[in-house]
């Protein structure tokens, strides 16, 4: 443990001098030095994740022999690409935050709100008469909805005036200060040492920043069950700055700014263990740098009441009590604590003090100055918990601490990564020295006179190879045997080559195993895997990783909410051009003029990543679906898919429904109207028809009748005729009978 123990804190402000503040920075310096095993691992992890190994490490596998392989010893860093897998899906996550009001007041003042629109929804009827006939306007011109299956309840969903600010300022915020790329490097070092640490810095100007804090360089006291470090007394960072940052950043006095320019001219003094500022200096690229420590804790502030008697008029006005507690001044009354005593003594009134958390900090440059030892300004306390401090400038994520100790996602990977490597190195030896065919000639056979080169040049130009076995010295007596002098050796693959690649592959298989990062999280699953299969093996990869992106949206939840709170108060009280710009003339005079805002406590609701990607997945499905059978349009799908939360996602759909709901209402409109006129068209065509066929109907009548009557005339006629003629012929006959 450190030697330097942690100061007291439940003393008098009067005793909370700038001595008692630099005992913190020493602290601070020794927990650096104490959690040096941690960042000596931690720096290893760093090392392995880029492929980085220890000097003299390879010496056994390069120089077996003592003399240095042909085959080269590479860092295939294949477990990197499990890391950056989980990177990736996190930046494909959404970084979508809802502030809300968490405290009692704010809580309670939103349910009245809803309680008097559901009342107004009951009795619109008769708001509406009040309105339209007396001028009355019981609702200030809010729109009252129909139900609560109204769209527009949905839109009045309670939200105060003070969370529509913070909402704007925030998504501001997410932009501007790149905090996804920056909350991913985070995550980073989340999957790499099981820690991430970041500061939330505002400046004079009230400029906001974000800085991503190296976990070695992180400052905080480790407590059992603590993930967050939100019980930690004690939070801060070590930076590297050179001295003109320093000079930059930092107000300094004409005698720190000299001892600073008398380090950088005079390194030797300074430098070093036992030099003046205790290894906090060093050069670095020709410069000098040094560490720069800054420390918040939470200290005991006192808080002093008089409590005495009421007069018998006061306690007529109020007989719930016979006494009155009133607030003193602390440095008053510590300066004059002896009067006060004697007062109490002689029963004057009672002293009673309580206590209340506040912020203090400290900055150390080099090891040498001391600067800005102070009660933290801008200190924004819990309205139902008044002695909490909301805004911390430090937040750090530990994940997955049992009983003391911590395994990260690349400790596990760094052994497959070594073994991975070995194997390569071995499968890279086999080929290295697998040469195909090779020739040995045996130079007693070479003919006298020549060389290597003649009888290789004879042997690939004219196939012939003269030479005379009888010539002295070439084969001591002994007759040439061409199979003896000239071989052929074939230098293949070794036998073990094949063992190797299939333990490569092992190796791969127990990685994907062990650390539940696979290929087919990305949902990249062989052409003959089943789709069940294929959601099942993508659901239990992304379970077992699960853990770790829960505890991260916890991490990112608490840097927003500072985001919030500490852009409140830049953009009321210091950057007012910018406040007013953003915000609107009319939001903006909202945030200078009152003072709720500093006393809400605000909540940020974070989207459940998981759920997203889960709910993204299964609505691709559904809407491949929903395309084919042309119940969705592709433009609605892209809206779907360019959606960055799971609202956005229904919101997108329920739209495109209701679209398609009245272009469908539209359509059968359309058609029924086509209908009555084809109908109608067909009624008036049929009625014409029998009108036509009613004509003609009667026009055959007629011309039968027609027809008939001059027949019957003819007829007639040719009774007539024949009756004359019958008459005649009697006639005739009597004149001749008479005559």
């Amino acid at each position: 443990m450190p030697s330097v123990t942690w100061p007291r804190n439940d003393i008098p402000l009067s005793e909370k001098t700038p001595a008692w503040m630099a005992k913190h920075l020493d602290y601070a310096e020794q927990l650096v030095r104490y959690y040096n095993n941690s960042r000596l691992r931690m720096t290893r992890l760093y090392q392995s994740y880029n492929g980085v190994k220890t000097p003299g490490s390879l010496v056994w596998i390069e120089r077996r022999y003592g003399k240095q392989n042909a085959a080269k010893y590479i860092a295939y860093r294949v477990g990197r690409t499990k890391i950056n897998l989980l990177q990736g899906e996190f930046l494909k996550r959404p970084l979508s935050a809802t502030v809300e009001t968490i405290n009692s007041e704010a809580i309670s003042s939103k349910m009245e709100q809803m309680d008097t629109m559901i009342g107004a929804m009951l009795a619109k009827k008769e708001l509406t008469d009040l309105k339209e006939k007396a001028g009355v306007d019981v609702m200030e011109g809010a729109d009252i909805p129909d139900s609560e299956d109204d769209p527009r309840w949905k839109k009045m969903n309670p939200k105060d005036k003070e969370e529509d600010i913070m909402q704007i300022i925030l998504d501001n915020q997410l932009i501007e200060l790149d905090l996804k790329k920056k909350l991913s490097d985070c995550f980073l070092d989340l999957l790499i040492t099981s820690m991430c640490y970041c500061k939330i810095e505002m400046d004079q100007d009230g400029n906001l920043q974000f800085y991503r804090i190296d976990p070695r360089d992180a400052i905080y006291e480790e407590i059992q069950g603590d993930d967050y470090l939100e019980k930690s007394p004690i939070r801060g960072c070590r930076q590297t700055l050179s001295v003109q940052e320093i000079l930059t950043r930092y107000s300094l006095t004409k005698t720190q700014r000299d001892l600073l320019d008398n380090a950088r001219m005079n390194p030797s003094s300074y430098l070093g263990v036992n030099g003046i500022s205790r290894g906090y200096m060093r050069e670095m690229n020709g410069q000098m740098v040094c560490d720069v420590v800054h420390i918040e804790w939470d200290s005991v502030s006192p808080l002093y009441y008089k409590i005495v008697k009421k007069t018998p008029s006061q306690y007529q006005m109020d007989p719930t009590t016979d006494t009155l507690t009133l607030e003193m001044d602390a440095t008053y009354y510590e300066k004059n604590i002896e009067m006060h005593n004697k007062n109490v003594e002689k029963g004057e009134y009672q002293i009673e003090t309580r206590y209340k958390i506040t912020k203090y900090e400290a900055t150390r440059i080099g090891g040498v100055i001391d600067i800005n030892m102070r009660e933290k300004p801008y200190q924004i306390h819990s309205m139902d918990r008044p002695s909490n401090v909301l805004n911390s400038t430090y937040h750090g994520f530990i994940c997955g601490t049992v009983d003391g100790a911590r395994i990260s996602i690349q400790q596990m990977i760094e052994n497959f990564d070594n073994m991975y490597d070995i194997n390569m190195y071995q499968i890279n030896k086999d080929l290295a020295r697998a040469k195909g065919k090779a020739l040995f000639y045996d130079l007693a056979g070479l003919p006298e006179g020549k060389k290597m080169k003649d009888v290789m040049y004879n042997v690939l130009n004219d196939g012939i190879v003269p030479f005379n076995s009888a010539a002295a010295g070439n084969f001591s007596g002994r007759n040439l045997d061409l199979t003896n002098a000239i071989k052929e050796i074939d230098l293949g693959l070794s036998a073990s080559l094949e063992y190797s690649l299939t333990l490569q592959q092992n190796i791969l298989n127990q990685l994907n195993q062990i650390t539940g990062i696979n290929e087919n999280r990305e949902g990249q699953i062989a052409a003959s895997s089943t789709a069940t299969n294929a959601n099942s093996a993508i659901s239990a990869s992304r379970t077992i990783t699960e853990p770790i992106f829960n505890g991260m949206d916890g991490f990112v939840k608490r840097v927003l909410m500072s985001v919030v709170n500490l852009s409140a108060i830049s953009w009321a009280f210091v950057k007012i051009d910018k406040g007013e710009q953003i915000l609107g003339t009319e939001r903006f005079k909202y945030l200078q003029a009152t003072r709720e805002l500093g006393f809400k406590d605000y909540g940020v609701h974070i989207e459940d990543g998981g759920r997203y990607m889960d709910l993204r997945r299964d609505m691709k499905e559904l809407m491949q679906l929903s395309l084919n059978t042309k119940e969705l349009r592709p433009m609605d799908a892209a809206k779907v898919l360019q959606s960055e939360t799971t609202a956005q996602m229904i919101a997108a759909l329920e739209t495109s429904w209701e679209q398609l709901q009245i272009a469908a209402q539209k359509s059968d409109q359309a058609n029924n109207q086509v209908k009555q006129q084809i109908a109608a068209a067909q009624m008036q065509q049929q009625i014409n028809l029998a009108n036509a066929d009613r004509e003609d109907r009667q026009e055959a009548a007629i011309n039968e009748i027609n027809v008939g009557a001059d027949a019957q005339i003819r007829i007639n006629n040719n009774k007539m005729q024949g009756k004359m003629f019958e008459n005649q012929q009697k006639t005739e006959s009597e004149i001749f009978t008479k005559g």
